[in-house]
């Protein structure tokens, strides 16, 4: 993160500056306007017994995308956002239209800033960008460099798992389905060097991350083997993953997630997880059409049993239904949930969206959870139930 004047005045550069390397560039800007309606409970006002709050919430975010063209053989890609978040907490009942609490942030952040050469027999990237290895949607062991297992994700994006970071990479082709790829991951962390500056840090070698894959097709299926140390926290990463077509999409990953030191049976099965997953897309009358997708994430060694609390480890699976239903090229209808079996809860999303004219698109959508007071989803928790209207333009040139 950097200073907010620094980035107004480098983004004020980069908008001067575009005309004048156009024929070099493609530029995109995106803005999408969110407002966020949402339940919370506070018990602050009466201990005894829950208020229920109305949480408005104004997302504003806008992102400038800057990508080379005119090079075949070096590609560059700048992504800079902004986003402006305004938060309003209204009591209802007996408190209602009572004032409790204004948010207003301003933040900023580089998704992507990266080059790419393509030499003779292989290509090199450097930057912060996004290495992509096994596959899956929601679920993806295969992804030992960003946690794509992680369940701390907002299900509602239209791309789920996009983090990126500073790293170098090597590829290098071996064949129209086979490659090897090989990545640096040099700075673990950030240091403050003023208040809302950081820069990216390395303290010692061994919080490096490094790390390939290897990635060939055996009889129709597209199969890949990798391993990636992980600098911090220290542990060995090893993984592989398959993916091919049989009536419908299927892919499989499995990792493990093994500590450096004195790595015990217990904490190599807690390390192991699994994910696996199917997708197909079918056509219909006209220019309709039907996605259907399921995955599974799959912790064979956690928690089996429902727990009275919130277990310490995950509970052994969860599931992830999706349907797309477009009627017409520029409409579409989605249901999509998370869902953890095991403790019978889960987040269940319904929305819709209309690209009424070339670039805007406008989206509702309404999101519930179900399940008990203790379960990983459930009733009585904030943002239980919201409602969701976007409005998104993109141009450009």
């Amino acid at each position: 993160m950097v200073r907010k004047d620094l980035l107004f005045f480098f983004l004020m550069l980069l908008l001067i500056s575009v005309p004048f390397a156009g024929a070099e560039m493609m530029t995109t800007v995106t803005i999408s306007d969110y407002l966020i309606l949402s339940r919370l409970v506070d018990d602050s006002y009466d201990p005894d017994d829950d208020n229920n709050m109305l949480g408005i919430t104004n997302l504003l975010k806008t992102r400038l995308d800057i990508i080379s063209t005119g090079n075949k053989n070096v590609k560059a890609q700048f992504q800079l956002d902004s986003i402006v978040v305004n938060h309003i907490d209204l009591l209802m009942e007996e408190y209602a239209g009572s004032l409790v609490l204004v948010d207003n942030n301003l933040m900023f952040n580089i998704p992507r800033a990266y080059v790419k050469v393509r030499f003779p027999g292989f290509r090199i990237t450097l930057g912060k960008t996004r290495v992509s290895w096994g596959e899956g949607f929601m679920f993806n062991a295969g992804d030992v460099i960003f946690e794509g297992m992680s369940l701390d994700v907002d299900i509602s994006q239209s791309v789920l798992r996009d983090e990126t970071d500073i790293l170098a990479s090597t590829y290098i082709p071996l064949g129209r389905f086979s490659y090897i790829e090989t990545v640096l991951m040099p700075f673990p962390g950030f240091r403050e060097v003023m208040p809302g500056a950081l820069v990216p840090e390395m303290q010692s070698i061994s919080d490096v991350s490094a790390g390939g894959i290897i990635a060939g097709k055996v009889y129709g299926i597209t199969c890949q083997a990798g391993y990636l140390y992980k600098g911090s926290p220290q542990s060995h990463r090893p993984f592989l993953a398959a993916h091919g077509h049989l009536l419908v999409d299927w892919y499989l990953a499995a990792s493990c997630d093994i500590p450096c030191e004195d790595p015990d049976e217990e904490a190599v099965k807690e390390g192991f997880i699994c994910s696996g997953g199917v997708y197909s897309m079918i056509g219909l009358e006209g220019d309709a059409g039907l996605n259907l997708r399921l995955e599974t994430g799959l912790y064979p060694f956690g928690e089996w049993e429902e727990a009275e609390a919130l277990p310490v480890k995950p509970y052994g699976i969860y599931i992830f239904p999706e349907i797309v239903y477009t009627p017409e090229s520029n409409m579409s209808f989605q249901l999509r949930s998370l869902v953890s079996p095991v403790d019978l809860s889960g987040l269940l999303i319904a929305g819709m969206s209309w690209n009424m004219y070339q670039g805007f698109t406008i989206g509702f959508m309404a999101t519930a959870m179900f399940g008990d007071e203790n379960d990983s989803f459930g009733w009585d928790r904030d943002s239980d139930m919201a409602f969701v209207f976007t409005m998104e333009y993109i141009f450009g040139e």
